[in-house]
């Protein structure tokens, strides 16, 4: 006897999961607002858990009732306090890993996790979520190493560039 097929589910209660390099957003249906850690674990008991403890990823971006937490196998950070518990998931990604994720934690439009490829810094290579020769998206290794090629007569700003507006 042949197991009864799934029942359709209405891409309105799908979760639309997005790659880009080493960079992956999950957003999950049911709110017009980002949903908080406890509200996806209630929801999906084994999501969080299990992208965090994923040997190919570094860490997850999620929202708690208390700010943004960026998870690790081996600890975490609170975004708002910068207090870290057991091992900095994002330490290795570079010295504005954190700014940046901040950065992106603070769109209006951010994903209800933000997943990111682990890095291995002997090889500068990142776990990619879609199959290319080069890699973007993400934090850890030459693609986190911004360089603007230009005519020798443009004369570079004196002020800081951070993130793509600037």
């Amino acid at each position: 006897r042949h197991a009864d097929p799934a029942p359709e589910v209405a891409p309105a209660d799908r979760p639309v999961v997005l790659g880009s390099g080493s960079l992956g957003l999950i957003s999950l249906p049911g709110e017009a607002r980002r949903l908080t850690r406890d509200e996806i674990e209630d929801r999906y008991p084994k999501l969080v858990t299990g992208l965090v403890e994923h040997e190919d990823i570094a860490f997850v971006l999620v929202a708690t009732d208390a700010g943004s937490v960026v998870l690790g196998a081996g600890g975490e950070r609170n975004l708002a306090t910068g207090e870290v518990r057991g091992e900095d998931p994002l330490a290795g990604f570079g010295p504005r890993a954190v700014e940046q994720v901040a950065a992106v934690d603070g769109y209006r439009t951010v994903a209800d996790l933000m997943v990111n490829g682990r890095y291995d810094p002997e090889l500068e290579e990142v776990a990619a979520f879609e199959e290319q020769v080069g890699s973007h998206g993400g934090l850890g290794g030459p693609q986190t190493r911004p360089f603007v090629l230009h005519p020798v007569d443009l004369v570079p700003c004196d002020t800081d560039i951070f993130g793509s507006p600037a």
